[in-house]
């Protein structure tokens, strides 16, 4: 799912309901996010806020069937294209 709203691009990679933790990774202030969607250390989605590579990399993951854990969501140090 993706959609433009003004100079922000929403974008949604998987099915974020029923999670039970949030990672955050990115700026909200600076209005770059994304919010990473896990059912226990799972993946579910990604919810992406201008963070365009967030959002291409959840979809190749999760198209692979894999997942990273929230730790390495949350560190913005982590490469997470070193995860596929």
């Amino acid at each position: 799912f993706w959609s433009d709203q003004g100079d922000d691009k929403l974008q949604i990679s998987g099915l974020t309901t029923g999670y039970d933790r949030v990672v955050l990774r990115g700026d909200p202030a600076k209005k770059a996010f994304s919010v990473f969607c896990y059912h226990g250390d799972r993946l579910l989605g990604i919810e992406s806020i201008n963070r365009a590579g967030d959002h291409m990399f959840g979809r190749r993951l999760q198209a692979m069937d894999r997942s990273i854990t929230p730790e390495q969501a949350a560190d913005e140090s982590f490469d997470l294209k070193s995860a596929l």
